[in-house]
């Protein structure tokens, strides 16, 4: 694997902690497109940082309410819907709606990779998603959430 991502939760006190630890393989200035899929991996990795509403909430000056719109651009929900308009998700955790599109198939495991492919999208210099599109419309939350960090 390019990168592991791991968190940790700990309360001590009434107070809860999310620790993340990413590592990454080693870098190789001798492989170009070896180097281009750790890049990615970065990215999608520290995605991971920002997508969860509890872990964003416990975030000074970071708003958690990004996630729950991009979550409903693909209409995520861990409900099992009563209506035959959704999938079950990758993980079997989640649905997400039928109509939703993705940037990866990996999207699809959960809102947190759907997030995580998007960041790859948003930060990759060549990937473009059609105008109009869900692509579009999640970009825009990503987007959004980016500068909101300035």
């Amino acid at each position: 694997a390019a990168a592991i991502n791991y968190m940790t939760i700990t309360t001590s006190n009434g107070v809860t902690t999310y620790d993340r630890v990413i590592r990454f393989a080693d870098w190789n200035e001798n492989n170009e497109a070896l180097n281009t899929g750790r890049k990615l991996a970065f990215i999608h990795e520290l995605a991971h940082n920002f997508d969860n509403p509890f872990e964003l909430a416990a975030t000074p000056g970071v708003s958690w309410t990004f996630i729950t719109v991009f979550r409903s651009k693909s209409g995520w929900t861990q409900s099992t819907p009563n209506t035959t308009g959704y999938t079950l998700s990758g993980d079997g955790q989640w649905w997400y709606s039928n109509d939703a599109e993705f940037h990866r198939p990996y999207g699809r495991i959960n809102p947190s990779e759907d997030w995580a492919t998007m960041w790859e999208l948003y930060f990759h210099p060549s990937a473009t998603a059609e105008p109009g599109t869900n692509l579009d419309e999640k970009l825009q939350v990503v987007r959004n959430f980016i500068n909101s960090l300035k």
